[in-house]
């Protein structure tokens, strides 16, 4: 369920107004909205929160590649045992 909202909101369309002094010069801006626009699905997604929560983003990566390197070394494990039984 929550990678498919993910999906869902993809990269966000964000608008933005500019916040002004009594004086009129822009000082700042403001998000006034943040809206789904489901643009590239999941990996939209993550590539905003990349962009956006950068301690957030990087709490997922530090999750995700120890399990990537385990699944490769398990892989690599099991090629070599059939391999190995192949030649005796």
């Amino acid at each position: 369920m929550l990678l498919l909202a993910a999906e869902d909101i993809g990269f966000p369309l964000d608008v933005w107004e500019n916040k002004h002094d009594d004086e009129g010069s822009i000082i700042g801006r403001v998000l006034v909205s943040r809206t789904m626009t489901g643009k590239d699905g999941l990996r939209g997604y993550l590539q905003h929160l990349g962009l956006t929560d950068q301690k957030t983003f990087a709490g997922l990566l530090g999750r995700i590649i120890p399990q990537q390197i385990h699944q490769s070394s398990g892989l690599k494990t099991k090629q070599h045992a059939e391999t190995k039984q192949v030649d005796n």
